[in-house]
């Protein structure tokens, strides 16, 4: 916009003997000192950030990664890409304006120029909303998923990975466990929960007789594991401390894939196992993250395949949480044989799963706020051009008995006008990207308008924020001034 009012300058350099490629290149040349500044400065910003960033991300880039020959090559390549974008329009505009009308013309960009700007201020906004629309829709996702109930309680619950040289001693382990103060049940399981599960091949008899054989995913417990978890018996009932590893419990989704009826007491076993049946069903539970549905699941209690007891599970109180923690580490490594126990809380393990969609989720942030500010700063100076353009049409609403509510509303209408047509524009990019995000969950929440609403009315909000202070000062100005200066 400042070049547009460059018109008396360029008209005498011009009547002086200056050519146009000499105008283009002056100009070419402030472009290129106003973007490298601007690069400047965002280097350095980024350089005091980067530490921010990394904590919120939890990354540990150095600063002087900004300082290396890829990225150096990259700024180079900003640079003279953004000053020929930014500089070679308005340069060849303005030098091949002739020279009368540049004398005489204060603005050297008609109307019909604004259209440009116009939709370059249309599509930041338009990015804004889109921006806005992601983050409310990941924050929305991510709490669904930490909250979401998967079926088995894990609170004050501490995972513990058994090193394969103790796999044989997990009874001894448990038994020690127990003993410490503030321990309330110790179990252990085989595969470790949000993860994916182990795939086993399990022989069945089908309603019709037929000998059957499909791959399951499998899960070997201690027979207090269903307690434990305080997981639901919904048929049949849970193993008996006798004889555990000929019986066996399945999910839900295995027993509406085994097509009995009622599958309590039906014939099933590992393939190359003992026979078995099954003892009891469990109400379908996640013990695979949510980005994959309930598969069927048997679960065994066989007590003499070592390799199976992987992870202990150890439930504590509430109370002097701090003091049984310490325990539990000394006792751990009393009975490893001096091996530190790699304990971790369970609410803090599903965190730690869903971490790559919190991270995403905060980059939108940062990256939407920018962009808002980036919008902010495009609509401040197109409503500072466009407002210093219709100067005279102010004087004379004023002179005319105009309010200053009817000026800074009449000048107002057009910005707002371009906001609403960039969330037009912006709704249907939003909603596939955000309907693309969600079909990476099995477990996912509904788009509802309110999330687009939310984005139209932010973006509303701060675009009319941005230009009403200088619609009240254009309002407000002395017409008789503004006359005079046109």
């Amino acid at each position: 916009p400042i070049a547009a009012y460059r018109g008396k300058e360029i008209g005498v350099k011009r009547i002086a003997g200056a050519s146009r490629s000499q105008l283009v290149i002056q100009l070419l040349a402030e472009a290129f000192l106003s973007v490298l500044m601007a690069l400047m400065l965002g280097i350095v910003l980024a350089h005091f950030s980067l530490p921010l960033l990394n904590k919120l991300l939890g990354r540990s880039m150095p600063e002087s990664d900004l300082y290396q020959w890829p990225v150096l090559a990259a700024y180079g390549s900003v640079l003279l890409i953004a000053t020929i974008l930014a500089g070679i329009y308005p340069a060849i505009l303005i030098a091949y304006t002739k020279v009368n009308l540049s004398i005489k013309s204060k603005v050297l960009f008609t109307s019909s120029r604004s259209s440009v700007r116009n939709l370059l201020a249309t599509i930041q906004f338009a990015i804004a909303v889109i921006f806005i629309v992601c983050l409310v829709v990941f924050v929305q996702q991510v709490k669904y998923i930490q909250t979401k109930d998967l079926g088995y309680s894990y609170e004050q619950v501490i995972k513990i990975p058994v090193d394969p040289r103790n796999y044989s001693k997990t009874d001894i382990l448990k038994s020690g466990l127990k003993q410490v103060k503030g321990v309330t049940d110790v179990t252990h399981g085989y595969m470790e929960m949000g993860s994916v599960g182990n795939l086993f091949g399990i022989d069945y008899t089908a309603p019709d007789g037929q000998s059957k054989h499909i791959s399951v995913n499998f899960e070997n417990v201690a027979t207090n594991y269903v307690q434990f978890f305080d997981m639901k018996i919904t048929k049949g009932k849970n193993f008996t401390t006798a004889n555990s590893d000929n019986q066996y419990l399945i999910n839900e989704t295995l027993a509406k894939q085994l097509g009995y009826d009622d599958p309590v007491g039906k014939p099933i076993n590992l393939s190359s196992f003992p026979p078995g049946m099954i003892a009891g069903v469990v109400k379908d539970f996640n013990y695979n993250s949510l980005h994959s549905k309930i598969e069927p699941l048997i679960i065994g209690a066989i007590n003499y395949v070592p390799q199976w007891n992987q992870q202990l599970y150890v439930k504590v109180a509430t109370t002097d949480i701090f003091s049984t923690v310490q325990q539990l580490e000394a006792t751990w490594k009393k009975l490893s044989g001096n091996e530190t126990a790699s304990w971790q809380f369970m609410d803090d393990h599903f965190k730690e799963i869903y971490k790559t969609e919190k991270q995403a989720g905060t980059m939108i942030a940062v990256i939407g706020g920018l962009s808002i500010a980036i919008a902010c700063l495009g609509l401040l100076g197109l409503a500072a051009f466009i407002m210093a353009r219709r100067t005279k049409e102010i004087g004379i609403r004023k002179v005319l008995g105009a309010s200053v509510t009817s000026v800074a509303a009449n000048l107002s209408k057009d910005f707002m006008r371009m906001v609403v047509i960039a969330f037009v524009l912006a709704s249907p990019v939003a909603y596939w990207l955000c309907d693309s995000w969600l079909q990476n969950f099995a477990y996912r929440i509904d788009l509802h308008w309110w999330m687009f609403a939310l984005a139209g009315g932010v973006t509303m909000f701060i675009a009319f924020m941005t230009v009403i202070f200088l619609a009240v000062k254009a309002g407000t100005a002395n017409p008789v001034v503004s006359l005079r200066n046109e």
